[in-house]
């Protein structure tokens, strides 16, 4: 079975529990034979304005630029203001939802799993419904 993770944070990128339990997720139904991918964000160091597809630990992770105003690892060293825009932002990032939906679309996997999208964007799971991704 094909299944697709999408969280905004996957290791090594890790604020809390959230990003753990997406990585053990990823790591279980690979170990027992599934085809795993993760969509994730990544800071623009990484990936620029542009994304990544590398194999680790047997989960074929994509990391995409996040297109908010900071990376979300970094938001206690934000001011309240840029905080409160990011968070109106993240509800309404059309562009890194346009790239997730792009490439959930190719993939065609069999069950998609979206967990903790704050900092990415919340219009995800409204896009996968209308373009028919399961």
């Amino acid at each position: 079975m094909k299944i697709c993770l999408i969280s905004n944070l996957y290791a090594p990128h890790i604020r809390g529990g959230a990003e753990r339990v997406v990585a053990q997720l990823a790591r279980d139904l690979s170990a027992r034979g599934h085809d795993v991918h993760v969509i994730t964000s990544a800071p623009w160091r990484e990936v620029g304005f542009g994304s990544t597809q590398r194999l680790e630990h047997g989960v074929k992770v994509h990391r995409l630029f996040h297109w908010c105003f900071y990376f979300n690892l970094t938001s206690g060293h934000q001011p309240f203001f840029l905080r409160a825009m990011n968070l109106i932002w993240s509800h309404l990032n059309i562009p890194f939802a346009w790239h997730t939906i792009k490439i959930a679309q190719e993939l065609k996997p069999d069950v998609v799993h979206t967990h903790n999208l704050s900092g990415t964007s919340f219009l995800i799971p409204v896009f996968l419904r209308a373009t028919g991704v399961k």
